[in-house]
């Protein structure tokens, strides 16, 4: 195995770093439009043109949202849908 018992603390070390970032990012919150992109699961086609956010929906609904970013229109999208 390990020869040398003092080499394998940085390893330790590195490993619990790596499982600390992966819990981190695993817990991290999505972003407005990831949440919108979850919400609709399957069957539409969303195109960010500023100032406008587009949602084509499966049974050819269009919905039209302007906003002053794309995180703001993402944010409207999901309000309008509900």
């Amino acid at each position: 195995m390990i020869q040398n018992k003092k080499a394998a603390l940085p390893l330790g070390a590195v490993t619990l770093v790596l499982l600390a970032v992966a819990m981190i990012f695993q817990w991290w919150p999505l972003s407005t439009c990831e949440r919108l992109q979850q919400t609709m699961q399957k069957g539409y086609f969303l195109r960010w043109m500023p100032p406008e956010l587009v949602l084509i929906t499966a049974d050819k609904k269009n919905i039209t949202l302007s906003a002053e970013n794309k995180e703001l229109a993402c944010q409207k999208m999901l309000q309008a849908i509900k």
